[in-house]
């Protein structure tokens, strides 16, 4: 059963979520309208901040500074903030010159961010998990996500050999070359989605539901929170089909992502994790991942091959326990 602390959070971080939910979703469909492509792809970089910034937002407003990483805290929603107020002006003036803006902010925020993380004391960020922790178990299902990743790639291009030489001829190599540097100087946007879902919600999902009702009820949760990103960025012409993969992906990565964060209760795994998905992605299209145009047999092969994949650990011995913990 939620303790009273944790309900008054939830609370908090379910009007937060909703309210920066339809606040972007709005200025999306403001730039997509405008045709502002590189303002639309930043402002998508945006959102991913919204789930963490919520849950800081909500620790702010119901702890004692002593028990949270309150400079680190403060620092993330800051970053959050300003990160907006640049990409909104972006739209406002209908110019792309804030990008440069954003990609120096970017920059100087993250070291910000990095040195609020060092300036907390090392036992509070053990007591609130922000340490990388169970290095063996974390390492053992990052080499597992990057192995299922080649293997699904693999699969999807399996009966088109002409689509997989025209993949491997577009495959962006500078940003394979520059993976994992550009990792500490992006860090925060998949930070926040992670802290949001599997630090957060994840836990008291599963309190109310158990192990495994709960972590699908948050894959389904995710999918649906990327609704006006899939409408006006990754496919306007073909929404419903793109909109149904998304979800099916979110639950399904959904399951392997929150095994991962159980078993080595890690933030930083999902966090990497996240991170890799995304950005191998970026290298196989070739950095180009909005306005992508979908039949339903590959919105249906897509949804396929990713619960095979990833769906596939429901089954994992670590969702046995499916008791509910509420009355």
């Amino acid at each position: 059963m939620l303790e009273v602390l944790e309900k008054k959070e939830l609370k908090i971080f379910t009007i937060m979520l909703v309210l920066t939910t339809f606040i972007m979703g709005f200025t999306l469909k403001w730039a997509y309208n405008l045709k502002l492509d590189g303002v639309l792809g930043n402002l998508v970089a945006v959102q991913m901040l919204m789930p963490g910034f919520s849950v800081f937002i909500a620790q702010v407003l119901t702890r004692k500074k002593e028990e949270i990483l309150f400079k680190f805290s403060i620092s993330y929603i800051i970053f959050t903030i300003i990160s907006y107020i640049i990409m909104l002006f972006g739209v406002i003036l209908k110019n792309e010159i804030v990008n440069d803006v954003f990609a120096l902010f970017i920059f100087v925020g993250h070291l910000a961010i990095i040195a609020s993380y060092f300036m907390e004391n090392k036992e509070l960020r053990n007591k609130n998990k922000f340490t990388f922790i169970n290095k063996k178990s974390s390492f053992l299902y990052i080499g597992l996500f990057i192995l299922i990743f080649a293997m699904r790639t693999g699969l999807s291009y399996f009966a088109d050999k002409t689509a997989f030489l025209e993949m491997m001829s577009g495959i962006n190599y500078i940003l394979l070359i520059i993976l994992i540097p550009n990792y500490f100087l992006s860090f925060a946007f998949f930070f926040g989605e992670e802290y949001g879902w599997r630090y957060f919600l994840q836990p008291k999902l599963q309190k109310l539901f158990g192990k495994r009702v709960g972590v699908l009820i948050l894959g389904f949760i995710w999918g649906i929170w990327h609704i006006f990103i899939s409408l006006y960025f990754y496919s306007p012409e073909t929404f419903l089909q793109q909109a149904i993969v998304q979800v099916v992906f979110c639950i399904a990565i959904g399951i392997f992502m929150g095994l991962a964060y159980m078993v080595t209760e890690n933030i930083w795994v999902p966090t990497i994790i996240h991170y890799l998905n995304n950005n191998l992605a970026g290298v196989l299209t070739g950095g180009e991942l909005s306005n992508q145009v979908l039949s339903w047999s590959d919105a249906l092969i897509g949804a396929g091959i990713n619960l095979i994949f990833f769906g596939v650990f429901i089954f994992a011995k670590k969702y046995n326990d499916n008791k509910k913990l509420v009355e």
